[in-house]
């Protein structure tokens, strides 16, 4: 009985995922998924691509070329004021992740 249980669950399992796959296909966008295997590809062989062109800042993509050329132009030991919008946080969150290890400070804290 309980092997017949355990089919039963898998069948199950294997239906809903089915139908969860139809509901996520339909919600895909085909362009974005040729984009980014195009970029997949490229970085395959070797390219460097910007972050600004890949997933990073959806919502503002010219900021996040920002912190990685920031952190090119100052030496690791430097403290550095960011001045951005409070919400979102992430601002802040991807310039302390970014040029760590310089001390990243609000521009109120300065």
């Amino acid at each position: 009985m309980s092997e017949s249980v355990s089919t039963w669950r898998r069948v199950l399992a294997v239906c809903l995922l089915a139908v969860i796959a139809v509901f996520e296909v339909r919600a895909l966008r085909w362009t974005d998924v040729a984009r980014r295997l195009g970029m997949v590809r490229r970085q395959i062989e070797g390219d460097h691509i910007p972050r600004s062109l890949t997933t990073g800042f959806y919502f503002d993509s010219g900021y996040s070329d920002f912190p990685d050329e920031l952190a090119r132009r100052t030496p690791r030991g430097a403290t550095v004021a960011v001045i951005a919008p409070p919400r979102p946080d992430l601002y802040r969150y991807q310039a302390v992740y970014t040029l760590a290890p310089r001390r990243v400070v609000e521009a109120s804290q300065i």
